[in-house]
């Protein structure tokens, strides 16, 4: 294994000075003309990047460390022609060697400050064979992931070779592979972080037929972020316009031009948004650290507590907790249940979103 050297710090000249921030993020985001009122180890995030990095997909990957160097020279390379602020770049990995490296700002720059990322994001994605997206969660990426549960480690053991040879003998290069334990499950889960994104869909429609049975994959569950800093509320589904009727809450509490732009994702599950800007964020996640006021739903339900969506993704995306509300009338008696039934099938409860990372789950 090649021996590891520090991470790069790709310095601009002392002359640069990031631009101001801009008023509001000038991106494309979902929903956002529809909503206009009428009028941060390798593997892991520094604290004060978290929600804050890119993924740069399509490098080189001889080694753990190849990926992060070619983007070195990519970068440097675009400075000859470009001005952006001074980054780090990290590995992937510390130990496996993989196609894409992570970017963040450096310290000497005030922030956080999505839009100059944003703006190094769409550089890179104009050079061929490379693409820039928002970070998805802490540790390696999810993106390219299939998983396979058995129940007992032995089962798993016995599998994975077969499952190896499954995939090369369809062409389909494996990246990584992982075996973990799930806290929220009795399985033993292999994982395999496939090169090319087609060759999951492939499976997911032609999963392996090993030993006289089907093995059935599964993928982690997350949401794409769209833009740094974006914000996650889980546990919407079966609830109706919850979109709306979040939009109007924080435009009233936070003024009418808070929200860039706001989605739904995750088969109605998962309420995303981008705010005016970090302040905007910071005081909305602080101000409902415990939970989102109980008078912006009828019945008394209650939704998952507000995070960044990074940080959702790194917990696993899962449905939030519901609160079933005291007794107040035969008729709310009724339709409390009703809720709760619909929004259980799409998962176990979970608890705790507004932690950061949680280093025991790794899918």
């Amino acid at each position: 294994m090649a021996t590891s050297r520090p991470t790069p710090i790709l310095a601009q000249p002392t002359s640069y000075r990031p631009p101001a921030p801009p008023a509001r993020p000038t991106i494309s985001y979902g929903n956002r003309d529809r909503l206009s009122p009428s009028l941060a180890d390798e593997e892991s995030s520094p604290m004060g990047t978290v929600g804050f990095e890119l993924t740069v997909f399509g490098l080189d990957h001889q080694n753990p460390d190849s990926a992060r160097d070619h983007l070195v020279g990519v970068l440097n390379d675009l400075r000859n022609r470009h001005t952006f602020p001074p980054v780090n770049v990290r590995r992937g990995d510390a130990t496996s060697a993989l196609d894409y490296a992570f970017i963040s700002l450096s310290s000497s720059v005030p922030g956080p400050r999505p839009d100059l990322l944003e703006d190094l994001r769409l550089l890179l994605n104009t050079l061929p064979d490379l693409r820039a997206t928002w970070r998805l969660c802490n540790g390696p990426d999810r993106t390219r992931r299939l998983f396979f549960a058995f129940s007992t480690d032995n089962e798993a053991q016995s599998m994975l070779t077969p499952l190896r040879e499954w995939f090369h003998a369809r062409h389909m290069p494996i990246m990584a592979e992982r075996t973990t334990h799930p806290p929220s499950t009795s399985q033993t889960r292999i994982s395999f972080d496939l090169f090319n994104g087609d060759d999951v869909d492939r499976v997911m429609r032609e999963p392996p037929f090993i030993r006289g049975r089907t093995l059935r994959p599964g993928r982690p569950r997350f949401v794409d972020p769209l833009y740094g800093g974006e914000v996650a509320i889980g546990g919407i589904a079966g609830l109706g316009n919850v979109e709306s009727s979040l939009n109007s809450h924080l435009r009233q509490r936070y003024g009418h031009d808070v929200i860039v732009g706001s989605r739904v994702e995750l088969e109605d599950d998962v309420y995303c948004a981008v705010l005016r800007d970090w302040s905007s964020t910071q005081a909305f996640l602080h101000d409902n650290k415990n939970g989102l006021p109980t008078d912006w739903f009828l019945y008394g339900v209650s939704v998952g507590k507000p995070t960044l969506l990074f940080s959702f993704n790194t917990q696993g995306a899962p449905p939030n907790p519901v609160s079933r509300p005291m007794p107040f009338s035969t008729s709310e008696n009724v339709i409390q249940p009703q809720l709760d039934y619909f929004r259980s099938e799409f998962g176990q409860f979970t608890s705790t979103l507004n932690t950061m990372f949680d280093p025991s789950r790794t899918e």
